[in-house]
């Protein structure tokens, strides 16, 4: 073919294509045409979806599986009902022993269980500094608008081992993303927020909200600075019908439901102050609410004031997440809500009913042990010591529920086996009514455990480097710490269903509404993980939930 007959052969393939049938010119060539260059693939994305602006993490402190059932009839539609019906939902399963404040918060979004992040109870006897301590007290950081530190006290992470989402957040984007978390009780704050998060929390004194030196040198925030003076919490003395300002006045208002609007209301200063979801990438906003525990310590998870309670908070919840959705749209905003623990009946209405419940007082606990221990290897004296006057030697240091510790000290001085010192202990103490039975230290960690699901609840609540001697297990709506030394009210801190069982609702672009079942609640920061597309945190023994 000439050169001439070249090109009117490349005119005619132009004109008829492949097939050479006639092709409109506004009609693509066929794709299986040789010289048509390959449609380039769809863009694919490592994300589930599209990262949202703001993760909304709601946390009821002290709420129980079957609240949201029992109160289904008297819920309103924007609350607990919209977050139901618009996502995913689960019953979420605590798989350690001490469903407390502490070990619960430090749990949602870690993923990790205590024997690992070291939050295994909220206090804990510190050999080093030889006293009782809260779980998030830090001797080196002070609490603004504090004038003194106390060992009760909390204060920073610095005890929480590991990483949450919000810290693997942060590594993800190279610091871009924030994590601010509040409560009018400290120690849900702080574990929700991590290491590298922003956490305020109730001055009690004075009713403003506070941090510690740990997250910010000098001074709060100008924002803060700025909502506190507004003076939130006294403009509810009229409902509250008390003088504002005093101790007693913010512990009432603690466990009202004027604190959740007091909660809420800072959340929307946090939106605001710290511009969150404004900033080109996802940020968390994590709200434990406190009222719910603090109530049901006081009254029972059956008791009017926790009713009432429920539904002011499923009213509040619902104007929040109106404002939330207003401002940053539907799509870009994900929600969860779940629970740290549940709650113990109130055991003098068990017993009314003909079921077996009961407080037992630490009195009875230290002294089954010391007799037991003195009858066994003799007085607790250390060799030459000189006890001040009227001061009696002691097997014991603390009783931190549900934990017992030794005075390590003296059995290293008489030269003891600790194993042997723990049987004698656990034996006597099993003999009092409501416990149900112990695990010595040496028996955990040397995995001398009984095969059972309870025992290996334990196991994963213990922390080598502040987990007692003894850990004594309750029988079933048994109960001791600081709860046993009172007449009335309730607690919680053990491995059984009502303790450890609670709602979970997730809602967001990409999750798949539904019921799921009964999911382990360390899947929490795993699912979430997953859906940012960030690495799971540190500890985390979690598996992603079949939401997506």
């Amino acid at each position: 073919m000439t050169r001439r007959n070249l090109g009117l052969g490349f005119a005619v393939f132009a004109l008829f294509g492949c097939g050479g049938h006639p092709q409109h010119v506004d009609t693509p060539p066929p794709t299986t045409c040789p010289s048509a260059t390959p449609a380039p693939p769809p863009v694919q994305s490592f994300l589930i979806a599209p990262r949202p602006k703001l993760l909304l993490v709601v946390v009821l402190d002290q709420f129980r599986a079957d609240t949201l059932t029992r109160f289904d009839a008297e819920l309103g539609p924007n609350g607990f009902r919209r977050l139901l019906h618009d996502g995913a939902s689960w019953t979420g399963h605590y798989g350690h022993y001490v469903t407390y404040t502490g070990p619960g918060h430090a749990l949602i979004l870690s993923g990790s269980y205590p024997y690992v992040n070291g939050i295994g109870a909220n206090k804990f006897w510190n050999y080093d500094s030889k006293r009782s301590e809260s779980v998030v007290f830090d001797p080196t950081a002070t609490v603004f608008g504090m004038d003194k530190a106390d060992p009760d006290m909390d204060m920073s992470p610095r005890n929480f081992i590991g990483s949450t989402l919000g810290d693997e957040l942060h590594l993800a984007t190279a610091g871009a993303s924030k994590t601010v978390s509040l409560a009018t009780k400290g120690r849900g704050a702080i574990l929700l927020g991590g290491r590298l998060g922003k956490t305020f929390y109730l001055n009690d004194n004075t009713g403003e909200m506070t941090t510690s030196t740990y997250y910010y040198k000098d001074a709060l925030p100008k924002w803060v600075s700025d909502w506190n003076a507004k003076k939130l919490a006294d403009s509810f003395a009229g409902q509250l019908k008390m003088p504002a300002g005093s101790a007693k006045y913010y512990d009432e208002f603690a466990e009202s439901s004027y604190a959740n609007d007091y909660e809420f209301d800072f959340a929307k200063a946090a939106i605001e102050g710290e511009n969150l979801g404004a900033r080109g990438t996802t940020d968390i906003l994590a709200i434990s609410i406190s009222a719910t525990d603090l109530a049901g310590h006081a009254h029972g998870p059956f008791s009017p004031e926790v009713a009432k309670l429920v539904k002011d908070t499923d009213r509040q919840l619902g104007v929040f997440l109106d404002s939330v959705y207003a401002k940053y749209g539907r799509d870009e905003v994900v929600v969860v809500l779940t629970a740290d623990h549940g709650a113990t009946p109130v055991p003098e209405d068990l017993v009314k009913l003909g079921i077996d419940a009961g407080r037992i007082p630490k009195k009875a606990i230290k002294d089954a042990i010391e007799a037991a221990l003195t009858k066994h290897f003799g007085e607790p004296v250390v060799k030459g010591a000189k006890p001040a006057a009227g001061a009696k030697a002691s097997w014991l240091v603390a009783l931190e529920d549900p934990h017992v510790f030794f005075n390590r000290a003296l059995i290293a001085d008489k030269k003891l086996d600790p194993a042997e010192v723990e049987r004698v202990a656990g034996e006597a103490v099993a003999r009092i009514k409501g416990i149900a039975g112990w695990l010595g230290r040496t028996q955990i960690r040397s995995g001398q455990v009984p095969p059972t699901s309870l025992a290996a609840s334990v196991v994963r609540s213990y922390h080598a480097g502040r987990g007692g001697d003894l850990v004594l297990i309750t029988a079933p709506f048994y109960f001791w710490g600081k709860y046993g030394e009172k007449p009335t009210g309730t607690t919680h801190g053990t491995y059984y269903r009502y303790d450890s069982e609670v709602p979970v609702m997730m809602v967001g672009r990409g999750i798949k509404p539904g019921r799921y079942g009964i999911r382990e609640q360390v899947d929490i920061a795993a699912t979430l993980s997953r859906y940012l597309g960030v690495n799971a945190p540190a500890g985390c023994e979690g598996e992603p939930a079949p939401i997506f």
